[in-house]
């Protein structure tokens, strides 16, 4: 034992474990060293409380990143197109897949920027209809479900997507299923309500119909057909039993609503040449696009007595379509100094489909962004606008019309409505001023070829723009 302790005392031996001890440390100072320069902080980090929204969602989007000396964000698709802020809040206001994005400048002066994209669905819109809405008492009635946009965005959501139905007075009273059957004891009016649900992204709608399903002991009438007509000033309905006059009690059961906003009648007749048909004249045109709903209250009877059927939230199809629609008849499609999609021209000195002559521009408009300017040399007769063709019907009425103006005007316009070979020409020569006016052609189809195209013609000796906007063909009848 002393002589190990000798040993272990020796200088030397003291020299060689204090060289050990210093290379161990230092070995494991490098180690340590190497594995921490070998993890990196991360300081870019771009976030957004949602990524998956339903149409008018805000997101509010935070850069969480380190050391930042300045960014700027850019958002597709948003109310806010860009920003430097720290948070942020942006909504969204059409379905789609829209990019966001972050770049940043760090302190040190080096750069990063990333993205993701934010997922926006439509409403759910809760609605349905009724195989019939009056029905004797005792009758089963389906239900079916037209609701839009229920589906999620994914397969474990789609479990939880679903439908809860109400029904006052009916049998059963409440429902899951899509598409229910119900049956009705009592009597009287009796209301609907739809409940839908979509998991992802979330969004619940309702829609309750008052008073939709009418239970009667007495059987009624409803009309065969009912038919929007005159450019939707008139509703027509088709019954099959002669009707009679209306009192103004029975008139007062009438009720009509054009985007949910009440419209005044003007007048409710029997059709003079058709004791079948009942028309209600309104006070407000329906346009194009607009949602009709009419409402009959229990009270009216046909010439023999019988009770006609109530119509609860009964949607009239909008049959106001311009027939040109697809061929750009407002100009909107196409760039702006370039001769305008689905149109074409012919001009003795200029050329066809000339963007010099004939362009698309937006300093004079009639309704919309854009219409076509014509500029007229002074010296070139014969300028020549026409359209494709678009299908008509035998014996039915249309109206042809456009909207022009002119810088100095005095000069005619010769428009024609056209079918193919130029069998049967429809046409007017009327004189334009230098204010926005619309030139119109009524006419009833009488040509089997069931095309007509829009021509029109200009001759001038005086140097001036005509703007054209705004063709339309509508039937009317």
């Amino acid at each position: 034992m002393k002589a190990i302790e000798k040993i272990l005392n020796s200088k030397e031996i003291r020299t060689c474990i204090l060289l050990v001890l210093i290379c161990v440390a230092l070995f494991s100072c490098e180690e340590e060293s190497n594995l921490r320069d070998g993890i990196k902080e991360v300081d870019f980090q771009a976030t957004a409380n949602m990524k998956l929204i339903t149409v008018g969602t805000d997101v509010v989007f935070e850069d969480k990143s380190s050391n930042v000396a300045s960014r700027e964000w850019t958002f597709v698709g948003g109310d806010i197109s860009t920003s430097t802020e720290k948070e942020v809040t942006v909504n969204y206001a059409d379905e789609g897949t829209f990019l966001a994005k972050l770049a940043v400048v760090y302190e040190d002066g080096s750069t990063q920027n990333n993205g993701f994209n934010i997922d926006v669905y439509p409403e759910v819109i809760a609605d349905f209809t009724a195989s019939s809405t009056v029905a004797l008492q005792g009758s089963k009635i389906m239900f079916t479900n037209t609701t839009q946009h229920i589906t999620s965005a994914f397969d474990d959501s789609k479990l939880l997507d679903g439908y809860e139905w109400f029904f006052e007075g009916g049998v059963p009273e409440s429902s899951t299923l899509a598409n229910p059957e119900v049956t009705y004891a009592g009597l009287g009016y009796f209301s609907v309500k739809l409940i839908a649900k979509r998991q992802a992204p979330y969004y619940i709608d309702e829609n309750l119909k008052e008073d939709y399903i009418f239970i009667t002991d007495v059987p009624s009438i409803a009309p065969a057909e009912t038919r929007l007509r005159f450019l939707g000033s008139v509703i027509e309905l088709t019954y099959t039993e002669d009707l009679k006059p209306l009192t103004q009690a029975e008139k007062d059961l009438v009720s009509v609503k054009i985007n949910d906003a009440a419209v005044d009648i003007a007048s409710i007749d029997v059709d003079s040449n058709d004791s079948k048909k009942l028309i209600v004249s309104l006070m407000t045109s329906a346009s194009e696009g607009d949602n009709i709903i009419l409402n009959i209250n229990a009270g009216i009877v046909s010439k023999s007595g019988t009770p006609l059927s109530p119509l609860r939230s009964q949607p009239i199809e909008n049959t106001i379509v311009n027939l040109y629609k697809e061929l750009n008849p407002s100009f909107e499609n196409g760039n702006l100094g370039s001769f305008p999609t689905d149109w074409g021209n012919w001009n003795p000195t200029a050329g066809k489909n000339n963007p010099e002559s004939y362009a698309i521009g937006n300093t004079v408009v009639q309704d919309g962004n854009k219409s076509l300017e014509i500029h007229l040399d002074g010296t070139s007769q014969n300028w020549i606008l026409d359209s494709k063709f678009a299908t008509t019907e035998l014996s039915a009425r249309y109206r042809f019309s456009v909207w022009a103006k002119g810088t100095v005007g005095k000069i005619d316009l010769d428009l024609r409505a056209v079918t193919p070979n130029w069998a049967d020409v429809q046409s007017i020569a009327a004189p334009l001023t230098t204010e926005w006016k619309e030139y119109v052609i009524e006419f009833e189809e009488t040509n089997e070829n069931l095309n007509r195209k829009y021509w029109q013609q200009l001759s001038s000796a005086t140097t001036q723009t005509i703007y054209i906007d705004n063709v339309s063909l509508y039937r009317i009848d």
